[in-house]
């Protein structure tokens, strides 16, 4: 976009192919449904998928997958509704 600074058009210029690589491994799958819980009761190898991710050049995310595989932390559950009086 000629509207850019030339300091920002080069970033995105320098960072398209990892933008672009971001955006497809981001997008949702919907006819994917994994549950970490179920899948390591039916005995997966968690840690490699962390060590997977990790290899795929995520390791902030390979990092997180590790730390809720050790510490099992319960999903959120939504707040109760709140009903008028």
């Amino acid at each position: 976009r000629p509207d850019l600074p030339p300091r920002i058009q080069a970033a995105l210029r320098d960072g398209r192919d990892r933008v672009e690589r971001n955006l497809l491994l981001m997008s949702p799958l919907p006819h994917l449904d994994a549950e970490l819980d179920d899948a390591a009761t039916r005995g997966a190898a968690l840690s490699g998928l962390a060590s997977l991710v990790e290899q795929l050049g995520f390791p902030t995310a390979a990092t997180r997958l590790r730390r809720a595989l050790e510490e099992r932390i319960p999903p959120m559950t939504p707040p109760p509704a709140h009903e008028p009086n």
